[in-house]
């Protein structure tokens, strides 16, 4: 459990919330309960069942809501969403599956474009999402492996 604790810290993730098995449907369902996770900005999140980091996303548009996204795929909305469902409802049977966010590095630089100068801001949320699956190498991540 140090290691995980260890590379959530070296790389600023904080605790975001939680994934549960809501009790009115029984189905795989999150509740973010840290404000800076709610917010629409480019973050990193992780899953971490039983001290284990078991998947690494990206959420363009904050964590809150691309679980949001992901809850559709959880109920059938597509094959990975199914699978992953089918990953947190068997983790879900005897551990917790807390998220642990990041939110992500711009880039501030002076550019021309079209032969024009203009401040550009550059979201590294690609790069970091790409990178930290690469370091980290959860389970649950099947692209890129």
């Amino acid at each position: 459990m140090d290691d995980m604790n260890d590379a959530l810290e070296k790389y600023d993730f904080k605790f975001a919330g939680e994934i549960v098995i809501n009790q009115d449907c029984g189905l795989v369902d999150f509740k973010i309960t840290e404000d800076e996770f709610k917010q629409r900005v480019p973050q990193v999140y992780a899953w971490v069942v039983d001290g284990v980091i078991k998947y690494i996303g990206k959420a363009g548009k904050g964590i809150n809501m691309r679980l949001s996204q992901h809850r559709g795929g959880w109920r059938g909305g597509s094959t990975t969403g199914i699978t992953k469902a089918a990953y947190l409802t068997e983790a879900l049977a005897s551990n917790r599956v807390e998220v642990y966010g990041r939110t992500c590095e711009f880039i501030k630089e002076e550019i021309t474009l079209f032969g024009k100068k203009q401040q550009v801001e550059i979201n590294m949320i690609d790069i970091e999402e790409t990178f930290l699956i690469a370091e980290l190498k959860p389970d649950w991540n099947v692209v890129g492996k």
